[in-house]
């Protein structure tokens, strides 16, 4: 009966420094953690204080927005960085041992521009598009025009001057070089063109006589050159990607 408790004194004094282990690894693991967390109240204090305990220089400070701190990644000051500059440009000079030596910051990254992608239809190999012509008066038409990157303006039929509110006397007379040879056309600017969400202001725009251009109105460069185009001819679909 006495054997027993030797035994349960044993024990308890292994309880007892399991216990006081488990307690300093909690407050390490808090440490740990108040240490990957940071302190520092703000971005810019984080970076410095980094900086300060790797022995790197800074330069772009001044280029961080105003911001809490945010979590390490842990396991590297590479990764560290890139945790907590994921929305900056940035650039780390190292020395010839791979040491981090400078950080410079070039500032926030721009957001990515937006990518607009509209349906086609076709005529022959040709695309057309449906686009929305605002006049100088704020009178719009919708039409279907078709995607001609050899063609420097957009250019429409001279019936359609009065119907987006331009007068004759507001156009420049001028001469367009068509495959069939010169022709008189009406030079003038769109408020607006819209395809789906796309839209540019002021855009060059050329009216001529409508037995010469039949059925084919053009969308050309001076709308198309603010974007990035790309047409996909199985798909028939148009992506406008601001440049």
């Amino acid at each position: 009966m006495h054997s027993l408790f030797p035994r349960c004194a044993s024990t308890c004094v292994r309880l007892g420094l399991c216990g006081a282990v488990a307690a300093i690894l909690m407050t390490l693991a808090l440490a740990v953690q108040a240490d990957t967390v940071e302190a520092d109240s703000d971005l810019r204090a984080q970076i410095e204080s980094l900086a300060s305990r790797h022995g790197f220089a800074v330069d772009g400070l001044e280029r961080i927005e105003a911001g809490p701190a945010k979590a390490l990644a842990g396991g590297s000051l590479n990764r560290d960085l890139r945790a907590i500059l994921g929305d900056y440009n940035y650039l780390l000079v190292h020395d010839p041992d791979g040491e981090i030596r400078q950080l410079r910051i070039f500032g926030i990254k721009s957001p990515a521009p937006p990518r607009h992608v509209v349906r086609t239809t076709r005529r022959g190999t040709h695309h057309l598009v449906e686009t929305e012509l605002v006049g100088p008066t704020g009178k719009w038409q919708t039409f279907s025009l078709m995607l001609d990157t050899g063609a420097s303006i957009i250019v429409l039929p001279n019936s359609m001057i009065e119907e987006l509110g331009f007068r004759l006397e507001d156009l420049r007379r001028g001469t367009a070089n068509t495959a069939n040879g010169p022709v008189p056309i009406r030079l003038g600017k769109l408020r607006q063109v819209r395809i789906g969400q796309a839209r540019v202001n002021e855009v060059a725009v050329g009216f001529v006589a409508d037995d010469r251009i039949g059925e084919r109105y053009l969308l050309g460069m001076s709308f198309l050159n603010h974007f990035r185009v790309t047409i996909d001819d199985r798909a028939n679909r148009l992506t406008l990607l601001p440049r």
